[in-house]
């Protein structure tokens, strides 16, 4: 008795194997002792693995959503996928995989190739490698493929930190922007100056640092590289205006006009004295001063200011006063009131 068995080549190709046998003339098969073999099922195996595809997701995919892990598996050996099911691990970790619960794709009708896709909503936020592993109707599980480094955030990042912060300086501000988010990583910044809340859809994205040169309320918020966005970010800026060009004018004997320009839009007031004043300052808000005019809170660049019931003849000390938020001071200058004999218009103004 000559058996035969073969795969149209060498060791397991895939390929559906057949079956022939010769018994020297006789038209069935006997053992040495003349029993016939009366049954007419013969059996092959196939030992050939199944080959799976993950097309969803990609190597370094990043989602606060949940996963959708998608592909195809085919058995080239000639029966059929029975299952597919799903693994998960840590990237990087030292664990072995972890079936995914209720991931088990069950290939109902006999589909060639299997397609196959489930939703994968992690436990946990964390970056994950992916397995498939796909076995035939033949128990034989092939040697699965794997997608690495999937990240799955769900955590925004840190409210943005501006640099440097919130408060009242002297002079024009240069403000840098930055967040961290452990996971994912920061994506991008939007600011707005005018007030309103930042989003990607409203304001600007931050690249270079933010010239602050008034008043400013700066808002920022971040977004991670997940899609995630972070808490909001108010930081309150005043800048002192810069005063300059400082005169006094129409002096008469009893009144004065006091004129300056700003470079922003600031109120008006004038501290004046008869005693000078030329080194630190004393507290606000006349800084040492004996006299002040009433705040003009309109904000203007061109100032002008009057001033009267000063007495004739009389010299005064006294600086402009402007601000937005914080005060800007100027230095100090001087006139001189004409005498009450000499009329008006004779007075003089002094640096």
């Amino acid at each position: 008795l000559l058996l035969t068995f073969d795969e149209t080549g060498t060791s397991d190709t895939g390929a559906t194997p057949w079956g022939s046998y010769i018994s020297s003339g006789d038209t069935s098969t006997h053992d040495l002792v003349g029993n016939e073999l009366t049954t007419t099922e013969w059996l092959s195996l196939d030992g050939a693995a199944q080959l799976s595809n993950i097309c969803s997701p990609e190597e370094g995919f990043v989602t606060n959503e949940s996963i959708e892990i998608s592909g195809s598996s085919t058995d080239a050996a000639g029966d059929t996928v029975n299952y597919t099911r799903l693994y998960y691990k840590l990237h990087g970790g030292e664990e072995g995989w972890t079936e995914i619960p209720d991931s088990q794709r069950n290939n109902e009708f006999g589909e060639e190739p299997f397609v196959w896709t489930f939703d994968w909503t992690p436990g946990d936020d964390g970056v994950y490698d992916v397995m498939a592993e796909a076995t035939d109707t033949s128990g034989n599980t092939e040697t699965s493929p794997v997608v690495e480094n999937v990240t799955y955030d769900t955590a925004g990042p840190d409210s943005p930190v501006a640099t440097p912060g919130a408060g009242d300086y002297e002079s024009d501000q240069s403000v840098t922007l930055s967040s961290s988010d452990s996971l994912s990583g920061v994506d991008k910044i939007f600011y707005t100056i005018n007030g309103t809340d930042p989003s990607d859809s409203n304001g600007t994205q931050y690249g270079d640092p933010i010239a602050i040169g008034i008043d400013t309320t700066l808002k920022a918020v971040a977004y991670d590289n997940a899609g995630n966005t972070s808490g909001v970010l108010t930081a309150e800026y005043g800048i002192a205006p810069v005063i300059s060009a400082e005169a006094s004018s129409s002096v008469t004997d009893t009144s004065v006009t006091i004129t300056w320009t700003t470079d922003d839009l600031a109120t008006s007031r004038v501290i004046y004295d008869t005693v000078s004043h030329p080194g630190e300052l004393g507290a606000a808000p006349n800084y040492g001063y004996a006299n002040s005019t009433i705040e003009d809170s309109t904000k203007v660049t061109a100032h002008s200011v009057g001033i009267t019931g000063l007495v004739a003849g009389t010299t005064y000390y006294y600086r402009t006063i402007s601000h937005g938020s914080p005060e800007a001071v100027s230095s100090e200058k001087s006139f001189t009131t004409s005498s009450s004999s000499g009329g008006g218009g004779g007075g003089k103004s002094r640096a």
